[in-house]
């Protein structure tokens, strides 16, 4: 894969990972996956670190 942009680390980027490719963003995918059948009052931690999980990905694209 070439980098587009050679002053953005790409090193978190693994395409053979999970679904997106992004270890953490598959991470929080994955833990709402696990607690889809729960009770809604069992969903709100795991929804809220998946939240916050995938708003600092997002936050840090804008950092690079």
């Amino acid at each position: 894969m070439t980098n587009p942009d050679p002053t953005r680390d790409y090193d978190d980027h693994d395409p053979s990972g999970g679904p997106t490719g992004h270890p953490r963003v598959d991470a929080a995918l994955a833990g709402l996956s696990e607690v889809a059948d729960r009770p809604p009052q069992e969903q709100v931690e795991p929804l809220e670190r998946a939240h916050g999980a995938l708003t600092e990905t997002l936050e840090s694209i804008g950092d690079v």
